[in-house]
């Protein structure tokens, strides 16, 4: 029997109890978006729709807000609260903390955001104004903006997994803290010019949205961020589909399924019917495909789950043991250390050079985290 011991920050959890260790995990995640327990006098904060435009007088008291932020490897995403005071005009300085993940000790490069205020004129008119990180923007009496924050994750991040921060907001006299939560996933997105996206679009009854996203922008949308970002958003979620299209096809071969005789364009036609009904051919809204975007992720992830070959697998015994109390293992900080032993036979099984990658799955949300460690 041959046994090893490891002394990690968490990413050999695969085999503890998952009920457990995602119960954890639900709860620390949930800090994006969170009540408010600042002493803040005059700012108003919550969270807005991503892809709303949200006017001057609007206004919320939910108390709720954060940034929570799902992205691939190579893919830019948004997150958006709302923000206004009432009181006096006021500068607002910004900083970001370290964005740190939860699964482990590695952090997120902060050069990775992008902090912009911006403002939904009456006349459509969209202004904007980069916030460095640190930095500080002013906020006018009686109008309410929006802070977008825009992360990119760069191809190879390793590992993958949540990752949270802070950002600080503060006016003199008082300071409010926005979550951030930013969830890397094990997808890696292909180049743009792998495909032709009007094709591709057609593969799934979305045709009158391939020529909004490839046409060239007007002049007053050219220098519009928030417009050329949707349309990014549109691309990559194209993008996914095809991603889904090459597990499918991978997953038939491993099969030996004649892929002759194979639509690999049946799970992301099923995922995108829900959306090709609202489609009318004019005046299309490139938004329709953030309402399945979760969905093909998740086709995506399943697929990448490889068939178990019986007569290849080795037998493994694990036990692991908190290091630390359990009032702070169940959220306080969203880290954890454990000490994680495994037991395995055969032993001549494994070999220098092999590795084990373990599977998660989130109980409340059914997402999926893979993590490979060296043996």
């Amino acid at each position: 029997m041959k046994q090893k011991t490891f002394t990690k920050w968490l990413p050999v959890l695969a085999i503890v109890a998952t009920g457990i260790f995602f119960i954890i995990i639900g709860l620390s995640c949930d800090s994006g978006v969170k009540e408010d327990k600042s002493s803040a006098k005059n700012l108003i904060l919550w969270s807005v729709d991503p892809l709303a435009e949200i006017p001057l007088d609007s206004i919320s008291h939910d108390g709720r807000w954060g940034f929570s932020v799902i992205g691939c490897q190579g893919e830019y995403e948004s997150a958006r609260i709302a923000i206004r005071t009432e009181n006096k005009k006021v500068t607002v300085n910004a900083e970001a903390t370290a964005l740190l993940q939860t699964l482990g000790p590695a952090q997120f490069d902060l050069k990775n955001l992008e902090l912009r205020k911006v403002e939904y004129l009456p006349d459509g008119e969209v202004r904007e104004t980069l916030v460095p990180l640190p930095g500080s923007f002013v906020l006018e009496t009686n109008r309410t903006q929006v802070l977008r924050l825009t992360v990119y994750v760069p191809k190879g991040t390793e590992p993958t997994g949540y990752h949270l921060g802070v950002i600080k907001l503060s006016t003199g006299n008082e300071e409010v803290e926005i979550g951030m939560l930013i969830r890397v996933k094990d997808i890696i997105m292909p180049e743009s010019d792998n495909f032709d996206l009007k094709k591709l679009a057609g593969s799934y009854g979305l045709e009158s949205l391939a020529g909004i996203l490839t046409q060239e922008p007007g002049e007053n949308e050219a220098d519009n961020s928030v417009y050329r970002e949707q349309l990014r958003d549109g691309v990559e979620d194209l993008q996914l589909l095809w991603l889904l299209e090459q597990e499918q096809i991978a997953v038939a071969r491993q099969q030996g399924i004649d892929i002759t005789t194979f639509d690999p364009t049946a799970r992301g036609r099923e995922i995108c019917s829900v959306i090709t009904n609202k489609l009318t051919g004019t005046d299309e809204d490139t938004g329709v495909l953030r309402e399945v975007r979760n969905d093909v992720i998740l086709a995506i992830e399943k697929a990448k789950i490889l068939p178990v070959d019986i007569g290849n697998t080795i037998t493994v015994k694990a036990s692991v043991a908190p290091t630390i109390p359990a009032d702070y293992a169940y959220g306080t900080e969203g880290r954890f250390s454990f000490h994680f032993k495994l037991q395995w036979t055969p032993v001549g099984k494994v070999k220098a050079g092999d590795y084990l990658r373990f599977t998660f799955r989130n109980i409340f949300t059914n997402e999926l985290t893979y993590y490979k460690y060296p043996v």
